[in-house]
């Protein structure tokens, strides 16, 4: 898994046992297919997709990630229709969504869901 992250130019950290707790795909030529390498990094906490390509489509395979504590979608093609894939995520603690297409409306739903997070739009 980690060789593919890394064929798509990811930038990757690991924890003392040697799990990726951290990707960085920013500016990277990821697509929402490309994101299925992460699915499985169940101890991931922080992930960087800003200024990506990345659309609602592939926060499917964000939704399992319980253990995501930042997560920047910058500039990405996300709409307040991909935030329901998010809210799951009950660990989260920092949402960057300055530069995509939600609306304020679809930050307040998700605060609901996710009230300890807060939500850069």
């Amino acid at each position: 898994m980690k060789a593919q992250l890394e064929e798509l130019g990811a930038t990757i950290e690991v924890n003392e046992q040697g799990e990726i707790d951290s990707v960085s795909l920013m500016n990277a030529q990821i697509t929402d297919t490309g994101l299925v390498h992460i699915e499985g990094l169940t101890s991931l906490q922080t992930l960087y997709l800003n200024h990506t390509q990345i659309t609602d489509t592939g926060l499917v395979h964000i939704e399992g990630l319980t253990s995501l504590q930042t997560l920047n979608l910058w500039y990405t093609q996300i709409t307040e229709a991909g935030l329901a894939h998010l809210a799951g995520l009950t660990d989260l603690q920092w949402l960057y969504l300055s530069g995509t297409q939600v609306t304020d409306a679809g930050v307040a739903k998700l605060k609901e869901a996710l009230p300890s997070c807060q939500i850069d739009h």
